[in-house]
């Protein structure tokens, strides 16, 4: 009995201690957005969840059952004002090409075209980088991503 107890203590401490702890992505991935405006934070929130989703008919579902609240949050962020630590000069070119960015990717959803999808898709998200970017955003290399499901944020929902 002794000695069930002390195997099970020792591959319960070996387990937990051989693993190395992951990075605290999320705080890092907060931190990222720290200066953004709330509404591109919000705009990010919604899209971050379905552009790191697993490509295929779900994904694309998920996204266009967003349209309306895609298209409201870049008409809140083309109304907003240009942040002061951003680059006036990029705000409004930016948050303009978004709105026609997502204007396009409702219209990749009338369809079925995964493939008119796909490229829609990735349109608005670079899009959407833009504008962050020009908010004064701290975006890092996203290149990493730019088909939607090599990098995850933690907050994939």
């Amino acid at each position: 009995m002794k000695r069930t107890i002390a195997a099970m203590i020792f591959v319960t401490l070996v387990g937990c201690g051989s693993k190395a702890k992951p990075a605290d992505t999320t705080a890092m991935h907060r931190d990222e957005h720290a200066n953004l405006p709330a509404e591109v934070v919000k705009f990010h929130d919604l899209l971050s969840p379905k552009w790191h989703a697993e490509k295929g008919p779900q994904r694309m579902k998920d996204a266009c059952g967003a349209v309306a609240d895609f298209t409201a949050d870049a008409d809140a962020i083309v109304k907003s004002a240009a942040p002061a630590h951003g680059d006036a000069a990029k705000w409004a070119p930016s948050t303009k090409e978004l709105v026609d960015a997502v204007a396009a990717f409702k219209t990749s959803c009338e369809g079925t075209d995964e493939a008119a999808f796909d490229t829609a898709f990735q349109h608005m998200h670079e899009s959407f980088h833009a504008v962050a970017e020009a908010a004064g955003g701290a975006m890092g290399n996203h290149d990493e991503h730019k088909d939607g499901d090599e990098h995850h944020h933690d907050d994939k929902k």
